[in-house]
């Protein structure tokens, strides 16, 4: 159902973006690969705001509330953070059925020569939302990338809305062998049988 709102609220004509092939017509690694500043957003899926309702207070990030963001001026966190958004664009999985979740969690600004380019990424379903010129488009996005993001937020203390845990496929469960009863043994916290009824 909140994927839905989120399609309608993409599709609604109050908004100003419209849709366009981005991904056909932006060259969008060669964009990254030249912007001359970059911000990355932590993003809070849960606070999600539509132009029909009163905007909250505080910062938000195409809708998604922004929980803090980093705009690396040095040139190694710089180059790290170009190459984290590089690694999510290359390792696009084309041609594979989208996951239906979108579920934001890292927003990215992109600047050049007076230009700018905007990224949601949703890692956990692959997908993200690309802004550009007025104009946006849905669209698939790697894997990779993510934990580097993750550790340049960690580094300045901007916090982070972790995504669940999903357990390991066919991943046998760890038992600890000395808690564990031995065969014969009764449990410590086993509760004790209650007395039979006298006839």
């Amino acid at each position: 159902m909140r994927l839905l709102i989120i399609l309608l609220t993409l599709l609604s004509s109050s908004r100003a973006d419209t849709i366009a092939d981005i991904w056909g017509v932006v060259d969008i690694e060669g964009f990254v690969s030249r912007a001359t500043a970059i911000q990355l957003h932590s993003i809070d899926p849960a606070e999600f705001w539509t132009p029909e309702e009163k905007k909250p207070e505080g910062e938000f990030f195409h809708h998604y509330r922004s929980l803090g963001s980093v705009r690396p001026t040095d040139k190694e966190r710089l180059e790290k953070l170009r190459q984290a958004i590089l690694a999510a664009l290359r390792s696009i999985r084309w041609g594979e059925p989208p996951v239906l979740c979108f579920e934001p969690r890292h927003g990215v600004r992109l600047e050049r020569e007076g230009e700018v380019f905007e990224i949601l990424i949703c890692f956990e379903c692959s997908n993200s939302e690309v802004h550009y010129a007025g104009k946006y488009q849905m669209g698939p996005i790697g894997r990779l990338g993510q934990k580097e993001m993750d550790a340049l937020l960690d580094e300045h203390s901007v916090p982070r809305v972790r995504a669940p845990e999903k357990p390991e496929p066919n991943k046998p469960v760890q038992h600890n062998a000395e808690s564990r009863p031995s065969s014969g043994d009764s449990p410590a916290s086993e509760t004790p049988s209650a007395p039979a009824p006298r006839g």
